[in-house]
């Protein structure tokens, strides 16, 4: 998914370089399905079956990688950061290493954890997209009430 996106975002950018020729056959599936559609699609596939050397080395996608990575840059903001603490998808360490590299950057963070919640809710388990909604809500209004932001972060 992020090769495709990243050629969407520089044409100079081609997937089918990144990619092995296996994992380019299946590029198919960013097109039509979520997240967990992709990763059930290439989830036989690691390392080398999954992408070539120019992965880590094609100049215009290591710019891309850099310029869309958290944490480089102050956010324009307010930001509302939310965590499943139970995400198998994106580690909570991962998030709150970004949180505190964008409170370092001086962006308006109101980072939460919420215990128990996955990435995405299915039948099965409750995401952040559900569990979190109500605070999501909260949140929001408030902007459009015209209220500032919250801010987790401390000088």
């Amino acid at each position: 998914m992020i090769a495709q996106g990243a050629h969407f975002g520089d044409a100079r950018i081609q997937p089918e370089r990144l990619l092995s020729p296996e994992a380019y056959s299946r590029i198919g599936i960013t097109a039509i399905g979520c997240l967990n559609a992709a990763f059930t699609a290439y989830a036989d596939l690691s390392g080398p079956q999954l992408v070539t050397p120019a992965y880590s080395t094609d100049p215009a996608f290591r710019t891309y990688l850099r310029v869309n990575s958290a944490g480089n840059q102050r956010l324009g903001g307010p930001v509302l950061l939310l965590q499943g603490e139970a995400d198998t998808v994106v580690p909570v360490g991962v998030t709150n290493q970004i949180a505190a590299a964008e409170c370092r950057l001086g962006t308006r963070l109101t980072y939460k954890t919420y215990p128990g919640l996955e990435h995405d809710t299915y039948p099965w388990v409750q995401g952040i997209d559900d569990g979190a909604m109500p605070d999501i809500l909260a949140w929001t209004a408030d902007r459009f009430a015209g209220r500032a932001a919250p801010t987790s972060c401390t000088r």
